[in-house]
Order: structure tokens, then C-alpha cells, then sequence
């Protein structure tokens, strides 16, 4: 079986220089098994693999021009669409190869899974994930799709379903293991204000699993440059892991303190160009600690949004000013979450 997702260009799936998830660049649709025989597009997948993209775009363009029935070639034709970013006409060249297929092809439902994605389409792309899945249940991309899917939209028991069947499926893959990561640290949807159904031991262990997902996913990735975010959020959890009760870097809840951290100023992150054009909306949250020197520390990203909007949070909370919690009469540290919300109007 042949890794369509080689073939194709870095995906910001969070968008720092990261998942997911949360923020990270990965390669997409895995999925495309060798022709069983010689085939007349075989010149023309060549040029696909090898990320010819225009001279692939020309060719596949014109075979459907002159078959309009040719449900390989509009496949292809998807394919190449993702590799030039055009996720509408990706999308509609997938709809196309699955209406002409005459029998179910999961590779093509999760090429459409994976447009709609990239489009914004949440609830469609699951729709065709699922579908992808129903017909090959170890379809990779679709797993993928399913997992990042489920992440934007807060479902992260299914995510991390969707994380495990994927490092059992292919192991090496580290983008897998942000997804993982991401599920853990909000499985409850409280990363680090101990849910009332929640023990302490199984919230640090859920920290645990968290951090040993992303030192694997830091082990594996081929993209250095777009770690730091990541190993910012390793530290971050290997402190909340840490028992500090007691100690001066102990951190306080909201209901603990005499008095709350008081805003100054909150500036209001960047939106960038990408993810306008994209059409992303969402909300980032962050939890972090307004500490007692006066200083947002630690912070660990709950969930994040693609194209630089996380990596835009976190530096905006970061030139936050407050003035410390209390308690009393002195300054401590204590925890806070953030949420920055992104709308296109």
C-alpha cells in the first residue's frame, strides 16, 4: 500500500508551528494503493508522487475533460487540488470520483473527508470520515481526519480512540501522538481545576499519558523548527504534575484566594492573513498561572485552532498585566483559563 499523505504538502493542523489538533504540521492522505495492474494514468500518478503538481493538474484536467465518467481520474484530480491548497475544487473532485465509483472507495470519502476539513466543514467531513472508516476500518487518513475533527469539536474520548488506532496502524507517525496528547489534557474538559468526578491520581495520571505522548511526538517529528510550542507544553504539564502544596510555587484556585488576579490589560491576539482566507472561527483555550511576580506562566493549550491562531493566543496572553491574587495580604500565584474567541463577520 502506497502513503498518498507522502505526496502531499505540510498541513498547520493547530496552527502554532503547530495539531492539531492544537498546532503542527503534517502531511496528508495516506491512503492510495498501487494500481494491481498498468493503467493509462499511470504517467500521470507518477507526476502526482513526485509533487508535479501543475503538469499533473493539466493532464488529469484534461482526461476528465475527455471522460467525464473516469472516477480514478477525478480522484487524482482531488488529490492534486490538495496539493495546491484548493480545497473547494478538492472537494468537489472527490464528490464527483465518489458518485462515479461503482463501488465504495474509502480512499475517496476521506479525500472528501479531509477537504471538507480544510473547508470548516465539521460536520460533513465526519459524515464522510465515518464513511471512509465503515468501508476499510484501518484507512489512515480517515482516521486522522476523524481525530483532528473530533478535537475542534471537543469530543476528545473519540479523539484519542481515533489517536491509539492510528499509532497501532502506523507507530511513526508523530502527528498521531499530538493528537493523543491533546485528548488527555482535556479529556474532561478541565485540564488542570480538578473535575468533582475526578480523583487527583487519575488527573496527574491523565498528565502523565499526556506528556509521554509529546515526548514521543518529539522523538518522531521531521519538523524541528515546529517543536518549541510542544515542548513548552511538556514543561507546563511536567509542572502541573509536580506536587507543589506547600512549597512557594504553590498555585491557588480562584476559591481559594482573598482576593482574584485583577486585569490591567488583555491584548486581543492577531488574526492572521491565513487564517481569514481559510475562514477559521473557534476559540483557543488556554489555561495558565497569573503568577504572584506578575507574570503568565506555564501555559497549556486545551484547544487550539490551525494557521498561527494558537501561536496568536499564546503570545497574547503572554503581555497580559495584572495584578497578583492575594491572600493574606501577600501576592500568590494562581490559576486561570483563557479563551480567545475567533468569528469572521
Amino acid at each position: 500500500m502506497i502513503l498518498l499523505t507522502r505526496f502531499l504538502p505540510p498541513l498547520k493542523l493547530f496552527g502554532v508551528a503547530a495539531i492539531l489538533v492544537a498546532a503542527t504540521s503534517v502531511n496528508v492522505l495516506s491512503q492510495t494503493p498501487a494500481a494491481p495492474e498498468p493503467s493509462e494514468l499511470d504517467p500521470i500518478i507518477k507526476l502526482v508522487r513526485e509533487k508535479k503538481s501543475q503538469e499533473a493538474l493539466n493532464a488529469l484536467k484534461q482526461k476528465v475533460k475527455e471522460d467525464k465518467n473516469n472516477a480514478e481520474a477525478w480522484y487524482y484530480l482531488g488529490v492534486v487540488y490538495l496539493q495546491i491548497a484548493d480545497f473547494k475544487k478538492a472537494a468537489d473532485a472527490f464528490r464527483d470520483a465518489i458518485k462515479l465509483k461503482p463501488t465504495p472507495d474509502a480512499r475517496a470519502h476521506s479525500g472528501y473527508a479531509y477537504a471538507l476539513l480544510r473547508r470548516g466543514k465539521l460536520i460533513d467531513a465526519l459524515q464522510e470520515g465515518r464513511k471512509s472508516l465503515s468501508i476499510d476500518p484501518k484507512n489512515i487518513d480517515a482516521l486522522y481526519t476523524l481525530g483532528v475533527i473530533n478535537l475542534r469539536s471537543g469530543n476528545k474520548e473519540e479523539a484519542l480512540k481515533n489517536a491509539e488506532a492510528l499509532i497501532a496502524l502506523e507507530p511513526d507517525l508523530a502527528e498521531a501522538y499530538l493528537i493523543k496528547s491533546q485528548a488527555f489534557v482535556s479529556i474532561n474538559g478541565d485540564a488542570i481545576m480538578r473535575p468533582l468526578n475526578e480523583q487527583k491520581s487519575d488527573r496527574i495520571g491523565r498528565y502523565k499519558s499526556a506528556a509521554e505522548a509529546i515526548e514521543q511526538y518529539l522523538k518522531l517529528t521531521k519538523a524541528p523548527a515546529e517543536a518549541q510550542l510542544w515542548k513548552d507544553q511538556l514543561e507546563s504539564l511536567k509542572f502541573y504534575i509536580a506536587d507543589k502544596t506547600g512549597t512557594p510555587d504553590q498555585i491557588f484556585s480562584s476559591r481559594d484566594v482573598t482576593s482574584k488576579a485583577r486585569l490591567i490589560s488583555k491584548p486581543e491576539p492577531v488574526y492572521t492573513g491565513t487564517a481569514r482566507r481559510e475562514l477559521v472561527t473557534g476559540t483557543v483555550i488556554l489555561r495558565c498561572v497569573f503568577a504572584a511576580d506578575g507574570t503568565v506562566k506555564h501555559i497549556l493549550v486545551l484547544q487550539s485552532l490551525p494557521y498561527g491562531l494558537t501561536d496568536a493566543s499564546i503570545a497574547a496572553a503572554k503581555r497580559i498585566k495584572f495584578i497578583p491574587a492575594t491572600l493574606d495580604g501577600r501576592h500568590v500565584s494562581m490559576f486561570m483559563q483563557l479563551e480567545y474567541n475567533f468569528n469572521l463577520y
